[in-house]
């Protein structure tokens, strides 16, 4: 009869499956050479326990090299940078001349401030003039040598400028003056108008524009009542001449640079506007007409940086393009000056404007002295 065995004489479940582990493994050693393997869950808990020992000296090694990477980059941020070439001045403030501008960079600025008419006489005016430019650490004076009025504002010699008004508010000592504002250190620019003249016309009949249904008037930019004043004519020899020989005697009180504004047709409506000498059949379109001008100014300046406004709307092909015929990109100036409105226009015009043209955005200042006070960007 076969011996009873006691219930709780059998082993375990767990020890019967680790015996039968233990003993296959002592019979067939396979790749442990012997030695046995273990269950399955001591496998798994080895396995978890290496990944998680590898997760932590992996995060350590993050860790370790993160702050070795920001303990050398601060080290270099501490370090001084290289000495200057001693033959460039860092702060040295730029020449007149033009540099080109682009999306890519924003130009540097030129701070410019415009006399009042009264310096040009000398004396107490020039004095306080270059005095407050000093202190307030402006390094460009703008001269206004003839205005949009057309007054011009020094004693010329020209002929033309004898007759009539032209000449009603000139200060002897223009040409003085300049020269004591260049001496005190400041770099000159003196701006002339050019077509915009509401006072040649009336003494000048051949240089006006004149009104197309009868060619004895002069035509005006807006009705009488509404302060309509006429212009002088681009198509016109007599105009070009006159305008070109006050550029020349300009040029001739060595100021550093001329400024020419008014280089364009009228900004009014011109459905009734004639403008002699376009219609001859050499004549050539009205764009071509001012880049001419715009070159013979060049020639009358001689080494001087001939600077040339442009307006902001017909610089981005928009409303305004007219009074140009298109627009002044190609003009043999040294630089166009583009009055802005904005820094926001100042974008727009960098996306706009060539590449390999040469050009100034023109900010006027809201927070110095009002009208007489004006940034110029280089």
């Amino acid at each position: 009869m076969a011996k009873k065995i006691r219930y709780e004489d059998y082993p375990e479940r767990d020890e019967l499956r680790r015996r039968s582990y233990t003993d296959f493994a002592s019979r067939f050693p396979g790749d442990t050479d012997g030695q046995p393997r273990g269950t399955k869950e001591e496998r798994e808990k080895r396995q978890r326990s290496t990944l998680t020992a590898l997760a932590v000296v992996g995060c350590l090694g993050i860790v370790f090299i993160g702050f070795f990477v920001t303990l050398v980059l601060l080290s270099v941020s501490q370090q001084e940078p290289p000495a200057a070439d001693p033959g460039v001045s860092a702060t040295a403030a730029p020449a007149l001349s033009a540099t080109q501008s682009s999306a890519a960079s924003a130009p540097n600025k030129i701070r410019a401030i415009t006399a009042p008419e009264a310096a040009l006489g000398g004396g107490k005016a020039l004095e306080k003039f270059i005095k407050d430019a000093q202190d307030a650490k402006f390094g460009t004076a703008v001269f206004v040598l003839k205005t949009a009025d057309g007054n011009v504002l020094y004693p010329s010699a020209l002929e033309q400028t004898k007759k009539g008004d032209i000449l009603k508010k000139s200060y002897t000592a223009a040409k003085e003056s300049i020269a004591a504002a260049k001496s005190a250190g400041l770099r000159v620019i003196v701006r002339v108008s050019c077509f915009r003249d509401s006072t040649a016309p009336s003494v000048l009949p051949d240089a006006a524009v004149r009104y197309s249904q009868d060619s004895k008037m002069l035509w005006l930019d807006d009705y009488p009542d509404k302060g309509g004043k006429p212009w002088l004519n681009p198509f016109s020899d007599d105009a070009r001449e006159y305008l070109l020989a006050i550029i020349r005697e300009a040029a001739a009180m060595k100021p550093d640079a001329v400024y020419l504004t008014g280089v364009q047709f009228p900004s009014g409506a011109q459905s009734l506007a004639a403008f002699p000498g376009e219609n001859n059949t050499s004549a050539p379109t009205r764009n071509a007409q001012l880049l001419r001008f715009i070159k013979d100014a060049k020639t009358a300046v001689g080494k001087l940086t001939l600077l040339c406004e442009m307006d902001a709307q017909a610089a981005l092909q928009a409303a305004g393009a007219a009074i140009y015929g298109g627009d002044l990109w190609s003009a043999e100036a040294d630089a166009l000056i583009i009055p802005a409105s904005s820094a926001a226009e100042i974008k727009l015009l960098q996306s706009a404007a060539p590449s390999d043209k040469r050009w100034l955005p023109q900010l006027k200042d809201t927070q110095g002295v009002g009208d007489l006070e004006e940034f110029v960007a280089e």
